[in-house]
């Protein structure tokens, strides 16, 4: 969720007029501990390395910050392993709307019908259903496979190591 939505939702509305100060307390913390304590899947480069080798283009669609995930991917050694990096500066409203996920498709000169969206939890499908992108369920978040069927995705996978082959077999 965008920073002020999540600050409703873990202290209720009555509390909306705190996001400001919220935001840039999460943003001073954000600074010290999002890159240098992240984790990424086993599988997350060689399945980036696999779809570019198949002829395809990739994004990677946050509502963190682009350079934040630049930073994690550094860390990894997997700068530049996606075509094009959209974080929540990069638009004027995050995911659920569906701004993020277009700004991508135009960065990637890739047309609704032919990109695929793949996500964790039900802002990633909202997102999806908004931008009227093909979308694909991972059940690696928090979010658990019937919320995230409800959104009738075209596949839920456990995670995105199959999604290759899922597009293989299309």
């Amino acid at each position: 969720l965008a920073l002020p939505d999540a600050l409703v939702a873990l202290a209720g509305d009555e509390h909306r007029h705190l996001a400001p100060e919220f935001h840039r307390l999460f943003m001073a913390r954000a600074d010290e501990v999002m890159v240098p304590r992240a984790t990424i899947y086993p599988f997350a480069g060689p399945l980036l390395a696999s779809l570019r080798a198949a002829g395809l283009r990739t994004a990677i669609v946050s509502n963190k910050e682009a350079f934040r995930i630049e930073g994690i991917l550094a860390r990894f050694g997997l700068q530049g392993a996606a075509d094009t990096i959209v974080g929540a500066g990069d638009v004027a409203s995050p995911k659920p709307a569906p701004d993020a996920l277009l700004l991508a498709l135009e960065r990637l000169h890739t047309p609704r019908a032919q990109a695929l969206y793949v996500g964790d939890n039900v802002v990633d499908a909202q997102a999806a259903a908004a931008a009227g992108l093909r979308f694909v369920a991972v059940t690696t978040g928090t979010t658990p496979a019937s919320a995230l069927a409800a959104w009738r995705p075209i596949a839920i996978l456990p995670d995105a190591s199959g999604v290759l082959d899922l597009l293989d077999h299309r």
